[in-house]
């Protein structure tokens, strides 16, 4: 998960291969996303065994050792203002809309598809967990938290530990 075009584990500080600058990073459970710049683009490297990298549909590629962008995904035209990767997931605001979106695994809610907890994404979709006004910030793990532009906290995803802040939920 380096992006070092190898999977050789380093000891020291390597350069990410492709010659991208970025602005913002985000590093998952055996995957790093990221943000360029200038453009805002978000790309993606490591493991992609549930789509977490959010590369091209139908691109089943396990192991990613270079930096890849992020599918293109309706809505989502002016790049990313924020990405974050989690566990088995990822998650980004679209500059502009202020919308938020996720892709990877989602099966405990953490995608924020409603009812949805047995829908693996590979490409970005609309998390909706009843925020319409925008958001500022997302953060990913097992579960998943935005501010929205309102300044609330909203979580969703696992909460076997107590983890979304609306109590302990037994399982």
């Amino acid at each position: 998960s380096l992006g070092d075009n190898t999977t050789s584990d380093r000891a020291t500080p390597v350069p990410v291969s492709g010659g991208l600058s970025f602005s913002h990073i985000s590093a998952g459970r055996y995957f790093v996303c990221a943000l360029s710049v200038p453009s805002g683009a978000a790309y993606c490297w490591g493991l992609n065994t549930n789509g977490q990298l959010g590369i091209a549909p139908g691109n089943t590629t396990l192991i990613v050792t270079v930096p890849v962008p992020v599918a293109t995904t309706a809505g989502v035209s002016s790049g990313w203002a924020v990405v974050s990767a989690g566990a088995q997931h990822t998650c980004g605001i679209a500059v502009g809309s202020g919308a938020a979106y996720c892709w990877g695994y989602g099966g405990v809610g953490q995608l924020g598809l409603g009812n949805s907890t047995s829908v693996n994404t590979p490409t970005p979709v609309v998390a909706t967990p009843g925020v319409t006004a925008g958001w500022a910030d997302v953060s990913a793990y097992s579960h998943t938290c935005g501010i929205a532009a309102n300044s609330s906290l909203f979580c969703w995803g696992l909460n076997n530990l107590g983890q979304c802040g609306v109590g302990l939920t037994p399982g």
